[in-house]
Parts: structure tokens; sequence; C-alpha cells
């Protein structure tokens, strides 16, 4: 590519000369113009703001038409972008006052695993993982995969053990004088404090409406006297620790579970669990 440059004083042929060039199909840019343009489109004219779901419908709509880097899939996944553990900023013009000029998505990362808390081993896991957005720079510096976003995360095989749960209630403040029995369809859950005794049948149950999983309670007793199951019912739908599931940022499905003589398995057989 050749670069010429027309310059002169005033009648010297400037703009003839030019005309004769964009005859000749080159193309011609106006100095003064483009002068005008980055004076008008300097950064410092720029103004930062926040976008979040109260931004105006026009923004919002726009965002999902220009993302290019990961693509917006509707109105429910930008909402599922502005929540509460993420961000997004975008620099207007003041003359473009509905067009958002250059724009971030953030991810707040928060700890994924505490140190004062032991945590569950899995085996045998397969997950689906869609709209994966991560850091490649550090990935190939560092050898670091930092998740920035993810799209849908889909279960399909995983195998917990009795002896893995053990572990993961011992290590919990809130596991103290908890058991659990991995039996043929369902696990029993006993609680031992303050001299209560308190039994009871778990079941998972998956998918729970929009919850990846679900939890069902029966045969609850506490010491040697069974609790009718309209309160038992109550006590699950208020405590039920599956509701927090629904407020995921990400989409979860869950394969079928099946509650395994000591063990837990999601979706198709853990061969090695098995064994």
């Amino acid at each position: 590519m050749v670069l010429v440059g027309l310059t002169g004083g005033i009648a010297t042929g400037k703009s003839t000369v030019a005309r004769m060039f964009r005859r000749c199909g080159a193309v011609v840019i106006d100095a003064d113009l483009l002068h005008l343009l980055r004076s008008w489109f300097n950064r410092g004219f720029l103004q930062l703001e926040r976008i979040d779901w109260h931004t105006s419908a026009i923004v919002l709509e726009k965002l999902i038409r220009y993302e290019a880097v990961h693509a917006i899939q509707g109105w429910d996944d930008l909402r599922r972008r502005l929540q509460a553990d993420r961000r997004c900023f975008a620099f207007f013009h003041p003359q473009l006052p509905d067009e958002p000029l250059i724009f971030v998505e953030v991810a707040l990362v928060g700890e994924m695993a505490r140190r004062d808390r032991a945590p569950l081993r899995v085996r045998h896991i397969r997950i689906d993982i869609e709209g994966l957005l991560f850091d490649p720079r550090r990935f190939v510096e560092k050898g670091d995969l930092q998740i920035l976003d993810v799209g849908a995360i889909a279960i399909r095989q995983l195998t917990i053990t009795e002896d893995d749960l053990r572990e993961l209630l011992r290590g919990q403040p809130a596991g103290q004088g908890v058991t659990l029995r991995l039996r043929e369809g369902y696990a029993e859950a006993i609680v031992q404090r303050g001299g209560f005794r308190v039994s009871a049948r778990v079941k998972l149950v998956a998918p729970a409406g929009d919850r990846p999983l679900g939890m069902e309670v029966t045969h609850v007793r506490v010491g040697p006297l069974p609790v009718p199951d309209f309160l038992s019912n109550w006590v699950v739908r208020h405590f039920d620790p599956t509701l927090a599931l629904k407020r995921l940022p990400v989409q979860v499905t869950v394969e079928p579970i099946r509650m395994k003589l000591g063990r837990i398995e999601v979706g198709g057989p853990a061969l090695a669990a098995a064994r």
C-alpha cells in the first residue's frame, strides 16, 4: 500500500489533485476532517459508566448485538451476566449517549475452597461445559486456567463414596454429630446433638423444577418417636439446602442420581467404583 500526502497553501491545486486520485480509484481522506474526528473522539471525552439490568433497553439491546467474543444468547443470558457477581462497564461519548463504544464484562471470582474446610472428593467425573471463557495468556504463560465465565454446566457422570462424605462432614462445623450411611436407593442420616437423636432417610432427586436436583426426606424420627409426614415435609420445604441451587450464576443440569450401597452415582455407571 502506498500513502501519498498532499500539502500546500491555499489555491495550490490540492483539491484538484485529490479529485484526480479519487477518479483513479484511490481512497482520499480529508486531513482536516480526520483531525476533527480525532478531536471529537479523543479518549478524554469518553465517559465510563456501569451497565446493569436497569440500564436503558436501547443500550442493553446493543450490548447483545455487539458482543463478539462471547455471544449473548438473548435477554435471559444477558440478565445472568448482569447479576450481583458480575460487572459490565462501557465507554460512552457525550454526543452518542445510547451507543456503547467500548465495553467489558467482569466476573467477580470468590474463594473456591476455604482452607479451614475439608473438600469433597469426587471420583470418575465427567462434566460438559458450554460457553467457557478463560484467560489464554495466563494459561500459556503460567499453565493456570483462570475461568472468567461459563455459559452452562452439565454433570454427566460422577461418583461420591461414603468415605468421602464422611471426610467432608468431619471437616465441617455443621457436620459434627452427623452420620451418613449410603443404602440402596437412599441415605440414612443420623444427627446426634445435645442429647437428641434424629434419624431420617434422604433421597436426592433430579431435576427439581428450577433446580438441578432436589431432596426428599422420609421416615423421620426424633429418638424412638416418628415425626408426621406433614411436619417433616414442611421442614424440608423451608430448610432444604438444595434451594440454594436456584441462585447459581450459571445453568446447571444433572443426570439421574442413584443411591448405591456405599456410594452415590450420577449418570452412567462408574466401573471403577463398582468394583
